[in-house]
């Protein structure tokens, strides 16, 4: 599977520590790891979108780490 590329859209805090983050694209990712964005949408931040071991998928926004996301 090719890095899928998009621009953040939208991130929000669900509760409990819960984060989603939404692409231009339209596709919704929530965040699996216990980490809080550091990152706000006013800026157009690139993000790539890639599978990684056991059906995981790996998200880096900007020049951030890469981070584990599940498509919601």
């Amino acid at each position: 599977m090719q890095p899928n590329s998009a621009t953040l859209a939208s991130v929000r805090d669900v509760g409990g520590g819960v984060w989603l983050l939404t692409l231009d694209d339209g596709l919704t990712w929530r965040l699996t790891e216990s980490v809080e964005p550091a990152f706000s949408t006013r800026r157009q931040y690139p993000v790539t979108v890639r599978r990684a071991a056991m059906g995981s998928y790996l998200m880096k926004v900007g020049s951030y780490p890469p981070f584990r996301v599940r498509r919601q």
